[in-house]
């Protein structure tokens, strides 16, 4: 029974619902830039074989490996939680980070993401993408990076999701590049809370969280 309710509250995230009130009791949310925020208290409180699972399958969506994170180190990652230890460490390529009353999952830095030489497909193992328009030759998709977010952060227009997630975060989602000329950043198709404050043009790159692969259990 719990693993049936386990994974109907991780399906939620995964298939693009919103989960609310009793049904989200780990304050897990759509996950439109990549991050999952888990309530902390939830996560400590939690049966562990419970807690272990949601850890590892949100760490395994953020990440984007193909395999889940080994059970022995979610479980480590599990008892540095419910210590109540404040700072960061690393599980399956996924950066969890202790802030405050949230357990924050975010994509590691390194290795960086390979690039995507496709108008449609999977990216880094986390986002569906899609252009449309006719893409410049040579036309790429690969990180942001912190150059492309500090462009966009000084543009007089910018994302509307700029400022949702750390920085750390945005730097690794994609973007269109041409060589080093900054084509598009990524539009979320809606899912980022606020108006969107780029004009519509012929060219844009469409993206959505939505990890292929099976967020298999530990």
């Amino acid at each position: 029974a719990l693993a049936e309710k386990l994974d109907t509250l991780t399906g939620f995230w995964l298939i693009d619902e919103k989960p609310t009130g009793s049904k989200d009791p780990f304050a897990l949310r759509r996950a439109a830039l990549g991050v999952i925020r888990i309530d902390r208290s939830a996560l400590r409180d939690a049966p562990h074989a419970v807690a272990l699972r949601i850890l590892a399958r949100a760490a395994h969506a953020v990440g984007g490996r193909a395999a889940p994170p080994r059970q022995a180190r979610a479980a480590a990652a599990l008892d540095w939680i419910g210590a109540m230890r404040d700072g960061k460490r690393t599980l399956g390529r996924a950066t969890l980070v202790l802030d405050a009353g949230s357990l924050v999952l975010s994509r590691e830095a390194a290795p960086p993401p390979d690039a995507l030489r496709a108008n449609e497909g999977v990216w880094d193992g986390r986002f569906a993408i899609r252009i449309d328009g006719d893409p410049p030759p040579g036309a790429e998709v690969r990180a942001l990076g912190y150059g492309g977010l500090r462009r966009l952060e000084a543009a007089d227009a910018p994302p509307a999701w700029i400022g949702c997630a750390p920085r750390r975060a945005l730097a690794l989602l994609p973007a269109l590049w041409a060589g080093e000329a900054l084509v598009a950043p990524a539009r979320f198709d809606g899912q980022i809370p606020g108006r969107q404050t780029i004009s519509p043009d012929r060219l844009a790159l469409r993206a959505r969280f939505r990890p292929v692969r099976p967020i298999a259990p530990c």
